[in-house]
């Protein structure tokens, strides 16, 4: 047993911070301290019931976005996916595919960490002693802490927070492979890491861009020093309790009495359990502190990110600088916060890498906030499901300023020709879409058109279910039916 951990060890540190607090979604988009405890009580941990999938949305969207996620836990070969997503009028969905470990699904009800997700946090929460007079964005370092090797004291919390100082990124430093190794058990303060860890600096203040867990690891302190309480107290005080999220913890400085879903690496050409082998990784979560070591249920870390960005969290000028933007390679990187966007979607939001992997964003536009989470630290890449349930969604579901209405079709099931029957006082300018259950959108090919009536050429349709939407700028209409072809 003693040697199979340190070979367990070995691969671990290999595999981990050969990716840790990597952007590998967003940089190379494949679309696009103190040491107190304390335990969340149940109460802020309710049972849920044990199903892969529950909401409040129209059962076919619940239908897809379960399926959208199974499909993506197969296409990655990963152990355990949890997803939400939360619209803006109260809906929302969640579900779980996979296992959490040996025997036992991964279920809603299960936390996960979040990563550098957790930076969102850090960000608001010095946004937040902003307005109370506390800092200004634009004080510089040395005004709170004192020196630390190869950190410019004189760089600003704004260049901080945007990842503008040139600080190196402690995680980058293969010293820290050996150091972590030793002792999972080992709780490493944000001094030791930045002390020991931090190289020379990838460029002068303000000359660039560039990704750094240590410019976290400062603000981090920043908080505790303009406090004089430990970080995640602050957190807890002044950003959770108030919006009603106090089910977040910081692991390992809290506890949680609800279930953290075991974590899996690659091992021996397939994936180990690191908790049920006793090597929980807590060297790990307490080094990445303030830049990314939060833990949340999937549905709590959207219904955070939802707070944040639709402004319940802070005043309007303050969310308006988080959302300010430098150019960070293929993204726009604001403070504590990544801006995608597409020829479909402008998103705010993180994503995060703890060997547990995350990505949460909301858009503005449709209030929507979509979240997903991994056990697996293969399964680094979790985009396929945030474009999926977002054309979904936006096709499928009503928004607040379009009424949404199930249309007429027949014959159900179709083969060869489709008709769907057109609203009375339809505009003269429509839009008409399709999409399969997994969101896989299609082109409806029109054979002839009348006043009332549209028929549809789907022979090329492979059989299943899929969703026609007809939308005017007034209403939305969704026709729901079922193909019996063989080919797409």
């Amino acid at each position: 047993m003693k040697s199979l951990k340190l070979t367990v060890v070995l691969l671990w540190c290999l595999s981990v911070f050969a990716q840790a607090q990597q952007i590998p979604l967003l940089d190379e988009p494949s679309l696009p301290r103190f040491q107190s405890t304390l335990v969340i009580p149940q109460a802020m941990t309710p049972a849920r019931q044990e199903v892969s999938f529950r909401g409040s949305f129209p059962a076919e969207i619940q239908d897809s976005f379960q399926l959208a996620l199974e499909t993506m836990l197969a296409d990655l070969d990963s152990k355990g996916l949890s997803a939400a997503v939360i619209a803006s009028n109260g809906d929302e969905w969640l579900g779980a595919a996979g296992v959490s470990h040996e025997g036992v699904p991964m279920t809603t009800d299960m936390y996960l960490g979040m990563g550098s997700v957790s930076k969102s946090l850090t960000a608001a929460c010095i946004l937040k002693l902003e307005e109370e007079g506390l800092l200004s964005t634009d004080d510089t370092l040395s005004q709170y802490l004192g020196s630390y090797p190869n950190v410019d004291s004189s760089v600003t919390l704004l260049q901080l927070l945007n990842h503008t100082t040139g600080i190196y990124d402690y995680v980058k430093n293969p010293v820290m492979l050996d150091s972590m190794k030793k002792d999972f058990s080992r709780v490493w303060t944000p001094d030791e890491v930045l002390n020991d860890f931090v190289k020379t600096p990838y460029f002068e203040k303000g000359q660039g861009w560039a990704y750094s867990n240590s410019n976290y690891l400062l603000l981090g302190l920043v908080i505790e020093k303009v406090t004089g309480q430990a970080y995640h107290e602050v957190i807890r005080q002044k950003i959770l309790e108030p919006a009603g999220l106090g089910a977040l913890f910081l692991n390992p400085y809290e506890t949680t009495t609800g279930t953290i879903a075991h974590v899996w690496l690659p091992f021996n050409g397939s994936k180990l359990d690191l908790d049920a082998f006793g090597l929980t990784p807590i060297s790990v979560y307490s080094a990445a502190w303030a830049a990314g070591g939060y833990f949340a249920r999937t549905e709590v870390m959207a219904k955070w990110m939802q707070a944040l960005l639709s402004g319940q969290i802070l005043s309007e000028a303050s969310l308006t600088k988080m959302k300010t933007t430098v150019p960070a390679g293929d993204i726009e990187y604001g403070l504590g916060l990544m801006k995608i966007s597409n020829d479909t979607l402008e998103a705010y939001g993180h994503q995060g890498y703890i060997i547990y992997s995350s990505l949460c964003f909301y858009d503005p536009t449709t209030e929507l906030t979509i979240a997903v989470q991994s056990n697996d630290g293969t399964s680094t890449d979790l985009s396929a499901f945030l474009g999926k349930a977002y054309l979904l969604y936006r096709d499928l579901v009503e928004t607040k300023s379009v009424a949404t209405v199930a249309g007429k079709s027949y014959p159900n099931p179709a083969t060869e020709t489709l008709t769907i029957e057109l609203p009375e006082s339809l505009g003269a300018q429509y839009e008409l879409g399709a999409a399969d259950m997994l969101g896989h959108r299609l082109t409806p090919k029109i054979m002839s058109r009348e006043s009332n009536r549209l028929e549809l050429d789907v022979r090329d349709w492979a059989g299943g279910i899929y969703f026609i939407r007809l939308w005017d700028g007034a209403r939305n209409v969704v026709y729901r039916v079922s193909v019996t072809g063989s080919m797409r």
